[in-house]
């Protein structure tokens, strides 16, 4: 198996499939639709002269009341029920934190400078700011659960490459020592025996979470990481180019009482100073002998010893080459 089981993205996969990280949706959620019924009830209580006569993508009781705030309210009941199965288990509910960000890309299409009216003004200042603010608090987490119930992340997104664009990793104060059950396993296309974190035994993996019943998805496995730089050589951008494999995967459980030092040490490599993830540029010695790979060129694992110079792959529109540590 090449794929290397790290403390830290099963610790994060965990994190977004609990019913802890869905309930701020929920709640989020929740307080922008009372925004919302209460700064339409308030415009309502004085209407502009004007009103009738503006457009009717103006008028924020025909708009807003019969069209956007529906579809948050139908939003919020499937919240609440969704929380309530998470809670017993269902992780596939999680997938309704995306309704947040589908209404949100809805009600888009429309202006909301109408809470700012007088009539709302004068109870609630700034409420479009105010608005703003709730539906980008809601949305914190969406991004994070819709990635893990679609089996979207990349390897190393969760490990050496997370970026703080996801939130604040807030790691706990002791990270829990991780094991493969053998005795749990399931290939791509059968029913999935059990709902948990699993490890796929392709080069260039992550783990994913599985649900039980459902067929087990293809791998998201890396082909490489796509920078941009600017005219100074300044990285500004960058993105994983992935494609969908079959594979086997094993579940992962937690060592009961156990606890890491390093929370991106392989735990398949025995000791953390071993398996500690390497990353280094081309132009650097190798620091140690084994098989090695870089997300710049296909196919380019190979096996470097101690010393060698790791070359830059000259061809490739990927950036700066760095050369990752693989399994043997």
């Amino acid at each position: 198996m090449s794929t290397p089981l790290i403390p830290q993205e099963i610790y994060l996969l965990e994190r977004y499939s609990s019913k802890e990280y869905f309930l701020p949706v929920r709640d989020g959620w929740e307080a922008v639709v009372r925004h919302v019924e209460r700064c339409l009830q308030l415009f309502m209580e004085q209407l502009p002269p004007d009103y009738r006569s503006r457009r009717l993508q103006f008028q924020p009781d025909i708009v807003w009341g019969e069209r956007v705030l529906p579809n948050f309210r139908s939003t919020l009941d499937d919240l609440f029920s969704a929380y309530i199965r998470v809670t017993h288990g269902d992780l596939q509910m999680l997938g309704a934190a995306s309704q947040v960000r589908s209404d949100n890309r809805g009600a888009a299409e429309f202006s909301s400078a109408w809470m700012d009216e007088p009539s709302v003004a004068r109870v609630i200042p700034d409420a479009d700011r105010k608005y703003d603010e709730l539906l980008r608090a809601a949305m914190a987490h969406t991004g994070n659960i819709e990635f893990t119930i679609r089996a979207q992340w990349a390897a190393t997104e969760l490990t050496t490459r997370y970026h703080e664009s996801r939130g604040p990793l807030n790691p706990p104060e002791r990270w829990p020592r991780y094991r493969l059950n053998p005795a749990v396993q399931v290939k791509t296309g059968d029913p999935v025996p059990q709902t948990g974190i699993y490890l796929p035994d392709v080069d260039q993996g992550c783990a994913t979470l599985l649900i039980k019943d459902d067929e087990a998805l293809e791998a998201e496995v890396l082909i490489r990481i796509h920078e941009s730089f600017d005219e100074d050589g300044v990285k500004y951008d960058e993105y994983a180019l992935t494609e969908r494999r079959p594979t086997h995967w094993t579940l992962v459980e937690r060592v009961p009482g156990e606890f890491v030092d390093d929370p991106l040490a392989d735990l398949l490599q025995g000791d953390s100073a071993s398996a500690r993830i390497e990353r280094v540029p081309a132009g650097q010695p190798c620091p140690r002998t084994g098989w090695w790979y870089t997300p710049a060129k296909l196919d380019s694992r190979r096996r470097f010893v101690e010393g060698e110079v790791f070359p830059a792959i000259e061809s490739s529109d990927y950036g700066a080459t760095f050369w990752l540590w693989s399994q043997e």
